[in-house]
């Protein structure tokens, strides 16, 4: 489409010719409209499943209680390897 007092090609959004000032018409902007709406817009995979965008941006806080007592069953455990192995290596001896 073009603008109908300077002829230069018209905006794809809004309704005034970006170099004369000019108000486009009815028909013009109805056409620009069904133009838009025949394009494939692209939705976002949150959109077309339904996530709840605030949850996956939201910071939660880490729970330390579980974090402590994975530490300690670690420590434990490691310890426990420790003491087997010392035991281990003096009996062999």
């Amino acid at each position: 489409m073009v603008c109908k007092k300077c002829g230069k090609p018209l905006p794809n959004e809004g309704a005034v010719c970006k170099f004369c000032g000019v108000m486009m018409e009815k028909g013009q902007i109805k056409r620009q409209q069904e133009y838009k709406s025949n394009f494939f817009t692209p939705t976002l995979l949150s959109d077309r499943y339904n996530v709840d965008k605030k949850s996956i941006y939201e910071k939660k806080e880490p729970d330390f209680k579980e974090n402590k007592f994975l530490g300690m069953v670690v420590i434990l455990g490691v310890l426990l390897f420790l003491i087997i192995l010392v035991i281990i290596v003096n009996v062999g001896k």
